[in-house]
C-alpha cells in the first residue's frame, strides 16, 4: 500500500495477470470497513480464483485487509507522519518479484511480500535503522501479518523510516543541484524506479571525476544529463550515463564523444534540413511515446543514409509539393518498416526503401492527422500523478482536482508569527490550504503590546486551517521567546522550513515626545525578536540545507515617516538583516527577502483612508509571500514593495559622485563645497548588487587618481638580534640532532646564519600594517583573509642582527568570483639601503570577488606543478606538540594557532600550525637535502598552501630536482593530505645530501624511532611475494594498511593488487586506496601469523576499516596462506 497524502490509500498489485493494476479510493468520504469490504471485492473481481489457487493466502490477505483499516484509522487520527509503500507480488508470478529498495520517489519504499520482512530489513540496514526481529513462529504467513503489526503499532517507526529516508532524498537533491548549476544544465534526469543506492553511486562517481572533466562537460551547457540504461551522447545532444558502465567508460564518453558533440549536431542539424525539403514543412524529432533516444552516431549515421537514398531517387519530385506543416517525422533505426506510432508520428529507417516511404506517408496523411489529434487530447486529460485510475462508485474531494501549476507546500513545516489576524493571518490560512504544516503564532493583546492576552486568536486561525483539512497548531509565546516558537515546530512537525517574521506594534510618538521604553519595545518585538526567531530556527535550516525566510520592513523605514521614529529605524535594521543572511545562508539553500507591504489591518486602519480596506486586502499581499517561499523561487536577498496587488522591487542607489581629493594636497571643506553640485546628482546613478561591487567602484575611482608611486608605499624598520634568529630556527623545527644544524642554533658558530626563510618574519610585520593602511585601496576582512602563496627572494645572505628598512605596496587585486586575490610586494633593504629580499604576499579575501576586475597578472610569482614521476627524495619529520606555541613568539600572536576555543570557532577541531611555520620546515628539507644547509647556495622560494597541519602531525616533503630547480609538495602522513603545493626552490648551485633531517638518529619525536612489528611482518609478506610474483595480483585492489601504536598513528604499506606491488608508505601518485585498514602494531602481527581472524578484531573494535571491505576479504592469500611467521 503506498499512503500517498494523509487523506488518500493507494493499493498497488504486481504481477497479477502479468500487468499492474492500481486502485484507489477516498477516505474522507467513506469508512474504513466499507473501504476493507471493497477490497475483497476488488481482489476477487481482478483474479476471481487467486483465494482457490492459495488457500493460506486467504488468511495472509484477510488479515491484510484488516491491517489496511486499522492502518487507515490511525492515519484518520492523524498518527502518522510517514508515507509507507508496500508491493505485494503474488507467487502466481513466473519471474523473481525484485528485491526491496530505497525508491528516489519521496515515501516510495518497495517491499517484497514473498519474504516481507527480510525485505524490510534490507531497508533498514540501507537507512542505518534497527532491523525488525523475527517472531518465533516462521512461517511465510506471519512474515507479512507480523510486518503489518509492527508497523501499525510502532507509529514511530514509521515516522523515522520516513524521515531518514527523505533526508538520503534531500541529500541526493543537492548533489543534483549543484551538478547542475556548475555546469549549466538544461536538466538531469533519472528514472524513478532506480534505487537511492544506484543513483547515489553514480553521483558520487560524477562528483568524484568531476574536476576532471570539468571542461567537457561545460560542453553540456543547456543540455540534458540522463542517467538511464547506456553511457553514449545521443541525437539531441544530450548525455546519457549508465550505472553499469565502469567509470574508465564514462571518461571515454565524456572525452572523446562528448568533446565532439559541436560537430555531431553541426552534421545531424544540416541532414535534418536536408530530409526536410522532400517532406515540405515537417518536423523531425523524437516520438513522445517512446523514451529511447538513439546514440548521436547511429542517429546520424541512418540520416546520411536516408539522405542519400533520397537523393539517388527522382521519383519523388512530385512529391515536395505536397505540404506536411503540422506532421511529425519519427526516424528509428529499429523500425522493421514505415509505421504510423501511437502518437501520430510516421515511423521509418534509413533502409526503407524510398517509394515505400512516401507512398505510405501519403496513404496514411489522413491518419496520421487524427491520430495525432486524438493524442494530444489524451495528454491534456492524463492524469498528472502518473497513477492508472480504475473507475469506482464514488468521487475525489475537490482538492484532488487541483491544477498541475498551482505551487504547493507538502512536507513543509511554516511559522508565521503575528498570524492571529491581518496579514499574519492570510499567510497561515494560504500556506495550510496548499499542504504546508503551520504554526500559527500570536500573543494576543492590541496593537501597541498592551493589554490582555486571554483571546486567544491564534486558535481561531488554527480551527480555520484544521476545517479546511489542513494541519496547524497554535503558538502563545512572545515573538521576544524566538526559541520556544520554534521549539513548536520541532516538536509538533519535526522540522522548519519557512519562517514568516511579520509580527509588530507600534508605539508612535513625535520624537519629542518618545520615552526610551517606547523606543526599546518597538526594537524588541521588530529588530530583536526578528534575530532571536530567526537565529533559532537558522541550524536547522543549514543542517537540513533548505530554508526560506521572510522579513517585514514598511515604507516607514525606507522613506521616513512623522511620528515613527523607534518603527522606521527598526524596520530599515530588518532591510540590512536580511541582506547579510541572503550571503550567509547562499551555500545552504536558505534564501531571505524583506517585504514592505501596505495593507490594512489592526495597525494601519486608523491612517488609511475609508476605501483602503476594499483595495488593500492582505490577499493581495500574501501571494508574492508564498511564492519567495516556495522552493522554485531561487531569488534572495531582494526587497520589495507590495500593495493592492502592485508588486515592485526596491534597491539602493547612489549618485555618481565626484572625487574631490586631490593628488599630493591636502583634502578640505571647500573641496566638498565647491563640488556639492556634482556629489548630489543622479544624472548617471550607480547602483550596486554586492559590497564587493561597492568596494571596487571605489577601489577604481581611488585608482584614477594620479599619484606617484611613493603614495602608495608604506615603510617601516625591523630591528632584530641573534637571538630572533635563533628562536625562528627552532619554531621551524631546527634541531641540535640533525646534521650542520648548529649554524642556525648557535651565535658563536664559525658559520652562523640567518634561515632564509626568516625575511618572512620582518615583512609580515610590515605585512599588517599594510592591510590595514587602506593603501592597498580595498577593506580586507582579516577573519575572512587566507594566506594563499608565498614567494620570497635573497639577493644576497641575510644579516644575523641589525635593522632593516621595509617597503610594501599593492601589486594587484583579482577577481577569482568567490573572493578578491590582494597581491602586494615587501622589498627588504640593510642600513645600506641596498636590496637584500623580496616578499610577495598572496591573499585571498574570502566573499569580495564578483566585481569584473582580472583574473591573471603578470606581476604574480607563479607557482609550478611537480614533475610527473616518483619523487627523487623524500624528507619526513614530525613537528613537537608545542610546535605552534613556538612559532608565534615570532610575532604572528593570532589565537587560531593556540586557543582550542578559538580554532573551534573557525571550524578546526583543535588549533592549527602557521602556514608558515610548514613553509619553513619545508624550505629547510630542500635546504638540507640540496644544499647541505648552506644558505649562501639558496636563491629563492615559492609555495602554494593548500591544507593546514595540526600540531604534533608529520611534514612529509617529496623533492624533485630539476637542474639547479628543487620542486616540492608536502604531505601529512596522518591525513593522506596535501598542505604545500606547486612549490619550488632555486639554487645557485646543489650540494646533495643524503642524511635526510627526519632520521631516527635526528628527531627524537620523529615516527620512524619506533620499532614496528609490523615492519618485520611486512618485510616477510613482501620477500615471499617477489618470488611468486603472481601473488599480490590475486588481491586485485589496492589496499592501505594504517600501523597504529598505543593509539598513535606510526606508518603506513601500502598493497598494490592491480600492479603487484607492497610498499611502505601511501599510495603512490595517481592512485588511490580502495579499502583503508587501521590496526594496531600487535593486532597486524596476529592477524598475519594466524593467531587472530579479521573478524573478531573487527567485532572488539581493534580493526576499523574503510571502503570497500568486501576486497579485504581477498588478503587471505597473502597472509593465511602464506605468512605465517
Amino acid at each position: 500500500m503506498i499512503l500517498t497524502r494523509p487523506y488518500h490509500l493507494v493499493v498497488r498489485f504486481a504481477n497479477i495477470t502479468n500487468k499492474y493494476l492500481l486502485y484507489r479510493c477516498s477516505s474522507s468520504t467513506d469508512r474504513c470497513e466499507t473501504i476493507s469490504a471493497a477490497l475483497k471485492q476488488f481482489y476477487l473481481k481482478v483474479h476471481p480464483d487467486l483465494f482457490s489457487q492459495y488457500p493460506k493466502e486467504k488468511d495472509v490477505n484477510e488479515k491484510s485487509l484488516q491491517l489496511v483499516s486499522a492502518y487507515l484509522s490511525g492515519l484518520q487520527r492523524k498518527e502518522y507522519m510517514a508515507s509507507i509503500s508496500v508491493t505485494f507480488f503474488t507467487k502466481s508470478s513466473s519471474k523473481s518479484s525484485p528485491p526491496a529498495q530505497i525508491s528516489l520517489i519521496s515515501h516510495r519504499i518497495t517491499l517484497n511480500s514473498n519474504d516481507l520482512l527480510a525485505s524490510v530489513n534490507s531497508i533498514l540496514t540501507a537507512l542505518n535503522l534497527p532491523i525488525v526481529n523475527r517472531p518465533k513462529e516462521q512461517k511465510q504467513i506471519l512474515n507479512f501479518c507480523f510486518f503489518g503489526t509492527w508497523l501499525t503499532n510502532n507509529v514511530e517507526a514509521a515516522r523515522i523510516i520516513a524521515k531518514r529516508h527523505q533526508e538520503l532524498l534531500n541529500d541526493i537533491n543537492d548533489k543534483v543541484n549543484s551538478i547542475k548549476e556548475r555546469f549549466k544544465l538544461k536538466s538531469i534526469e533519472y528514472s524513478d524506479e532506480w534505487s537511492v543506492p544506484q543513483f547515489s553511486t553514480c553521483l558520487r562517481t560524477l562528483i568524484m571525476y568531476a574536476d576532471k572533466w570539468h571542461n567537457k562537460l561545460l560542453t553540456l551547457q543547456g543540455k540534458r544529463l540522463i542517467f538511464g540504461d547506456k553511457s553514449c551522447l545521443l541525437q539531441d545532444g544530450s548525455l546519457e550515463l549508465s550505472a553499469n558502465d565502469p567509470p574508465i567508460y564514462w571518461d571515454h564518453v565524456i572525452c572523446c564523444e562528448l568533446l565532439e558533440s559541436n560537430k555531431y549536431m553541426e552534421k545531424i542539424a544540416s541532414y535534418e534540413n536536408n530530409l526536410s525539403q522532400y517532406f515540405h514543412g515537417i518536423k523531425i524529432g523524437q516520438d513522445p511515446d517512446s523514451e529511447y533516444l538513439c546514440r548521436a552516431h547511429t542517429y546520424l549515421y541512418h540520416l546520411i543514409q536516408l539522405s542519400s537514398h533520397l537523393n539517388l531517387n527522382c521519383h519523388h519530385e512530385a512529391h515536395r509539393k505536397i505540404s506536411w506543416t503540422n506532421f511529425y517525422l519519427f526516424i528509428n533505426p529499429y523500425s522493421s518498416e514505415a509505421s504510423l506510432t501511437n502518437s501520430g508520428f510516421f515511423q521509418i529507417n534509413a533502409f526503407d526503401a524510398t517509394m515505400d516511404i512516401l507512398d505510405f506517408m501519403i496513404a496514411n496523411r489522413k491518419q496520421a492527422e487524427e491520430t495525432r489529434i486524438l493524442y494530444e487530447k489524451d495528454v491534456e486529460k492524463e492524469p498528472q500523478n502518473g497513477t492508472i485510475s480504475i473507475p469506482w462508485d464514488w468521487s475525489f474531494s475537490p482538492n484532488e482536482t487541483l491544477s498541475i501549476y498551482m505551487l504547493r507546500f507538502l512536507g513543509r513545516v511554516v511559522v508565521v508569527t503575528g498570524a492571529g489576524n491581518g496579514l499574519g493571518k492570510e499567510y497561515a490560512l494560504a500556506f495550510g490550504e496548499r499542504g504546508a504544516s503551520v504554526v500559527v503564532n500570536d500573543l494576543g493583546g492590541n496593537p501597541s503590546g498592551d493589554g490582555s492576552h486571554s483571546a486567544r486568536p491564534a486558535d481561531e486561525v488554527v480551527k480555520l486551517i484544521q476545517s479546511r483539512g489542513g494541519k496547524a497548531v497554535a503558538d502563545y509565546h512572545s515573538v521576544e521567546d524566538g526559541k520556544a516558537v520554534i521549539d513548536t515546530a520541532i516538536k509538533n512537525f519535526g522540522r522548519i522550513d519557512i519562517l514568516v517574521n511579520n509580527a509588530g506594534i507600534l508605539r508612535d510618538k513625535s520624537f519629542m515626545n518618545m520615552t526610551e521604553q517606547d523606543w526599546d519595545l518597538v526594537h524588541r518585538i521588530h529588530l530583536r525578536a526578528a534575530y532571536l526567531l530567526t537565529h533559532a530556527a537558522w541550524s536547522y535550516m543549514r543542517q537540513q540545507k533548505y530554508g526560506r525566510v521572510i522579513f517585514t520592513t514598511s515604507t516607514s523605514g525606507l522613506y521616513g515617516n512623522f511620528g515613527q521614529a523607534n518603527y522606521s529605524a527598526a524596520k530599515m535594521g530588518l532591510v540590512g538583516l536580511s541582506n547579510t543572511l541572503a550571503l550567509e545562508g547562499a551555500k545552504y539553500n536558505i534564501t531571505c527577502h524583506t517585504i514592505a507591504p501596505t495593507a490594512y489591518s489592526r495597525l494601519t486602519q486608523d491612517l488609511l483612508p475609508p476605501d483602503a480596506e476594499e483595495n488593500l486586502k492582505p490577499a493581495f499581499v500574501m501571494p508574492l509571500v508564498l511564492y519567495l517561499c516556495h522552493e522554485s523561487c531561487t531569488d534572495t536577498g531582494s526587497l520589495f514593495e507590495v500593495a493592492g496587488g502592485w508588486i515592485g522591487k526596491v534597491r539602493l542607489e547612489k549618485s555618481s559622485g565626484a572625487m574631490v581629493r586631490r593628488p599630493n594636497t591636502p583634502m578640505t571643506v571647500e573641496d566638498v563645497r565647491d563640488n556639492w553640485k556634482d556629489i548630489i546628482s543622479f544624472a548617471t546613478s550607480l547602483h550596486h548588487l554586492t559590497q564587493t561591487e561597492q568596494v571596487t567602484h571605489l577601489l577604481d575611482t581611488i585608482r584614477k587618481l594620479n599619484n606617484n608611486d611613493d603614495d602608495k608605499v608604506i615603510t617601516q624598520t625591523f630591528s632584530y638580534t641573534a637571538n630572533q634568529i635563533i628562536l625562528y630556527a627552532l619554531s621551524v623545527g631546527c634541531s641540535l640532532r640533525q646534521p650542520n644544524s648548529l649554524r642556525f642554533l648557535y651565535e658563536n658558530h664559525e658559520e652562523f646564519s640567518a634561515l632564509p626563510t626568516f625575511a618572512v618574519i620582518p615583512a609580515q610585520s610590515l605585512s599588517m600594517n599594510l592591510i590595514s593602511s587602506g593603501k592597498l585601496g580595498i577593506d580586507i576582512d582579516l577573519l575572512r583573509a587566507l594566506h594563499g602563496e608565498q614567494y620570497v627572494e635573497l639577493f644576497e645572505p641575510l644579516p644575523t642582527s641589525g635593522t632593516v628598512i621595509l617597503k610594501g605596496k599593492l601589486v594587484d587585486v583579482l577577481d577569482k568570483g568567490s573572493g578578491a586575490i590582494i597581491i602586494f610586494d615587501v622589498e627588504m633593504y640593510n642600513e645600506k639601503e641596498k636590496l637584500i629580499a623580496l616578499n610577495q604576499f598572496v591573499i585571498f579575501s574570502v566573499g569580495s570577488g564578483g566585481f569584473g576586475g582580472k583574473k591573471t597578472s603578470e606581476n604574480q610569482r607563479k607557482s609550478l606543478p611537480a614533475p610527473q614521476r616518483k619523487s627523487d627524495q623524500i624528507c619526513r619529520e614530525t613537528t613537537n606538540i608545542d610546535q605552534a606555541a613556538l612559532y608565534r613568539l615570532n610575532g604572528d600572536s593570532n589565537p587560531l594557532h593556540i586557543d582550542p576555543s578559538f580554532a573551534s570557532a573557525a571550524g578546526f577541531p583543535r588549533p592549527i600550525l602557521h602556514g608558515l611555520c610548514s613553509f619553513g620546515y619545508a624550505a629547510r628539507h630542500v635546504l638540507h637535502t640540496y644544499a647541505n644547509n648552506n644558505p649562501a647556495l639558496f636563491k629563492a622560494i615559492k609555495v602554494r598552501f593548500s591544507k593546514p597541519v595540526e600540531p604534533g602531525q608529520t611534514i612529509e616533503t617529496h623533492m624533485w630536482r630539476e637542474g639547479n630547480r628543487i620542486f616540492f609538495e608536502s604531505k601529512v602522513p596522518e591525513s593522506n593530505q596535501t598542505i604545500l603545493t606547486g612549490g619550488y626552490v632555486d639554487l645557485h648551485d646543489v650540494v646533495l645530501n643524503t642524511n635526510t633531517p627526519g632520521t631516527a638518529q635526528e628527531s627524537s619525536t620523529s615516527s620512524s624511532e619506533v620499532e614496528l612489528k609490523a615492519k618485520t611482518a611486512f618485510d616477510e609478506i613482501n620477500k615471499r611475494a617477489k618470488s611468486q610474483p603472481d601473488l599480490v595480483k590475486k588481491v586485485g585492489a589496492i589496499i592501505v594498511f594504517d600501523i597504529t601504536k598505543d593509539g598513535n598513528f606510526q606508518r603506513s604499506w601500502t598493497i598494490d593488487g592491480k600492479k603487484g606491488t607492497i610498499y611502505e608508505g601511501k599510495p603512490l601518485e595517481g592512485t588511490t586506496a580502495q579499502v583503508t585498514i587501521t590496526v594496531d602494531d600487535n593486532d597486524f602481527v596476529d592477524l598475519a601469523s594466524g593467531k587472530a581472524n579479521a573478524p573478531a578484531l573487527f567485532a572488539k573494535g581493534k580493526l576499523k576499516v574503510k571502503g570497500n571491505v568486501m576486497l579485504a576479504q581477498k588478503l587471505s592469500t597473502l597472509f593465511k596462506d602464506q605468512a605465517k611467521l
